[in-house]
């Protein structure tokens, strides 16, 4: 079975008409598993919104009342994938799925990562201990990068990105 895996940074789907546009956009997009970034949700407050409103499948998701903009979330189409356990590393910023597709197990990391350099080192140290285990693992999302010597914040669009898996 091949599965095909897409990221996208959603810039905020705290609201439910830019959440129903994003939700809309992404199930017209051949991925079994999705993974979103900087979705702009509180903390526990839409959790169980979110969940409702994704009727294709299970759906991981952790924000933060920290950032407006942070939030990440796994959100799966396929039966014959099976979410296994998911825990958040760091709320809206590091969301860890362990899953079986076809009895293979696959750990899916989604990472948002914050502009801070002290920030981002510290979360990408957080990221190292989840690499380090038996079974295949998949880091997907963004880390926004500064460049120049002044550190200007890189400006860029939106980013659809897809990456396929061929398990034999």
């Amino acid at each position: 079975m091949s599965v095909t895996i897409s990221t996208l940074n959603t810039r905020s789907i705290r609201y439910p008409d830019r959440r129903r546009t994003v939700l809309g956009h992404i199930t017209t997009k051949p991925a079994y598993i999705f993974l979103l970034q900087e979705c702009g949700i509180p903390y526990k407050e839409m959790d169980g919104l979110m969940e409702e409103e994704w009727t294709l499948g299970s759906s991981f998701w952790s924000g933060t009342n920290i950032a407006r903009e942070d939030g990440v979330g796994i959100l799966m189409t396929n039966p014959y994938i099976r979410p296994k356990s998911s825990r958040v590393v760091e709320s809206g910023r590091i969301l860890v799925l362990d899953m079986e597709i076809q009895g293979s197990p696959l750990r899916v990391v989604n990472v948002y990562g914050p502009t801070n350099v002290a920030e981002r080192v510290s979360l990408f140290r957080k990221l190292r201990s989840l690499l380090l285990v038996s079974t295949p693992v998949l880091v997907g999302g963004i880390s926004t990068a500064l460049f120049g010597t002044r550190t200007q914040q890189a400006k860029e669009r939106p980013i659809h990105q897809r990456a396929s898996i061929r398990h034999r």
